[in-house]
């Protein structure tokens, strides 16, 4: 398993993290850490990095490579953000850094950091379906990006960071409400301009990420507010706890934000425009949810890493298997916005409850195609199609599957609907005992997923998923009265709770429809 390392060189800090490469596509976490440098506060005062400055940069990063070294680290990768791509003499302190410890690092544009930050975000929370409002809210810049259906629409890097509000109009904990009141209006100027870029777009959810988003996040956890949910380890916060988060943080001096609720020292200032800009994004785009995944740059640069040392799951020969499976769904005549709210939801209980299947990402590419294919039975008859599909799946060829995987897929989408798995049919009993409890389990989500959309309206367009020792709950959002659904839903969950052990429960919906924020 190879181990590689990360550099983040933001504008209010620098970070580093260390992690391993494992063959089923994970990257575990050796060592991580965090040095507060506001390198912004040079750039955008003086339009350089002084002296001081670079020295104290270049020891930090000596540190990490040392730490990196002796974690028999193979392969680093150092990026630079908005205070390093503007600084006047950033070539300077990249050869510096180069001479010092021989790390090469890149300053990154803002197209490519919103990328990276799309490939972090997407390996917790799928966004192959729907329409998904990123922003990263950095020291220096704020990445916001427009994604629709897995699909990168808008990208774009504005000058808008929390250290560069606090270099505009200087910060200090006694003229804190003087700040907040002339962030306000800052903060609306850039929504108008963004509003004209944007124009008025469906959002599904408004994703924050990055260290003041996380921030936020880690305030939910220590105030124990309502209106939000963990899940898997990401946050997903409703309209009024983002209120009440807002009217803590107001309420609260710089010196309790870091004493009652543990935040660091160079912190503690920038989310108080943090927290107006997260209420003014959440307001401008409707958003039904907010989600904070607890992932920034790093975790893009460790993506893009994973990527190119294991191949990439989201190109190449993945989207060719995707890509086919939908070609042949369209073949025969299945409803395909049936089919792809169904591939949206298994993915999402999939990676909702990983720490019971304990599968890997290869089944879950299996999932995905017998999602996507489950339905096309009906083209030789309505009655039985699952029987049918399980025989037009055997039958038809998807480009980098295995006849054997096949074989797999063809069986987890027969059981979608009719009986379970059970040793009187044949090919299943053919099965090996391993591949036998993978067939149980990826038809056991299947049948959920299906059952989540029975009606065939999409009413149900995405699921939480929340783990606890006795059950498992999930969330639905959606347009609509989700009688049916759970109804469908109860009938089509004994496989699932024979097979995890887990009493499942269908759960209303925690985070209300209005989400209309007021900047305040």
């Amino acid at each position: 398993m190879k181990i590689i390392g990360a550099i983040d060189i933001g504008s209010n800090a620098i970070r580093m993290i260390c992690a391993r490469l494992t063959p089923d596509r994970r990257i575990e976490l050796v060592e991580s850490v965090r040095t507060p440098l506001r390198l912004g506060l040079d750039v955008f005062k003086f339009g350089y990095l002084q002296e001081v400055t670079i020295n104290n940069l270049v020891e930090s990063i000596e540190i990490f490579e040392r730490t990196l070294s002796q974690n028999n680290c193979e392969e680093i990768r150092a990026y630079g953000t908005s205070a390093l791509r503007e600084a006047d003499n950033a070539d300077e302190v990249i050869l510096r850094i180069e001479r010092a410890t021989g790390i090469k690092v890149e300053a990154i544009s803002g197209g490519k950091e919103a990328e990276l930050l799309q490939r972090a975000v997407n390996r917790v929370v799928p966004l192959q379906a729907g329409s998904f409002l990123m922003a990263d809210l950095g020291g220096g810049s704020v990445e916001i990006t427009l994604v629709k259906n897995g699909e990168i629409e808008f990208a774009e890097s504005f000058r808008m960071g929390t250290v560069r509000l606090l270099q505009m109009f200087p910060y200090t904990p006694e003229r804190e409400l003087e700040f907040r009141t002339w962030a306000k209006s800052y903060i609306r100027d850039f929504i108008s301009t963004l509003g004209s870029r944007l124009k008025f777009q469906q959002i599904d959810s408004l994703i924050l990420t990055g260290g003041n988003a996380n921030a936020m996040a880690n305030l939910f956890e220590k105030s124990k507010l309502k209106g939000g949910t963990v899940s898997q380890g990401s946050f997903f916060l409703n309209n009024r706890c983002l209120q009440g988060l807002k009217k803590i943080l107001k309420n609260s001096t710089y010196e309790e934000r870091i004493e009652k609720f543990g935040m660091s020292s160079d912190r503690a200032d920038v989310i108080i425009p943090a927290s107006l800009m997260f209420s003014a994004l959440l307001k401008f785009s409707r958003a039904k949810t907010i989600a904070i995944p607890m992932v920034g740059l790093r975790e893009g640069i460790l993506s893009e890493m994973l990527e190119e040392n294991l191949g990439d799951p989201a190109g190449g020969e993945y989207e060719q298997i995707i890509h086919s499976a939908f070609y042949n769904a369209r073949r025969y005549s299945a409803n395909l916005r049936h089919a792809k709210v169904v591939h949206q939801l298994a993915v999402q209980i999939y990676d909702g409850i990983k720490e019971l299947h304990g599968l890997f990402q290869r089944e879950r590419l299996l999932l995905e195609v017998a999602a996507i294919l489950h339905d096309i039975g009906r083209f030789i008859r309505p009655s039985s199609h699952h029987k049918h599909s399980q025989y037009l799946i055997q039958n038809i060829e998807l480009v980098g599957l295995t006849n054997s995987e096949l074989k797999l897929i063809s069986l987890i989408a027969r059981y979608h609907a009719g009986s379970a798995p059970s040793e009187k049919h044949t090919d299943f009993q053919k099965l090996s005992p391993k591949n036998k409890t993978i067939v149980r389990n990826l038809a056991a989500i299947l049948r959920v997923a299906d059952a989540l959309d029975r009606e065939h309206k999409e009413h149900v367009h995405s699921v939480m998923v929340r783990l606890e020792s006795s059950r498992v709950l999930l969330i639905p959002s959606g347009d609509h009265d989700q009688l049916l659904a759970k109804w469908a839903v109860n009938n089509k969950k004994s496989l699932f709770e024979e097979q995890f052990q887990r009493q499942l429960e269908l759960q209303k919906n925690l985070i209300p429809e209005d989400t209309n924020l007021i900047v305040n």
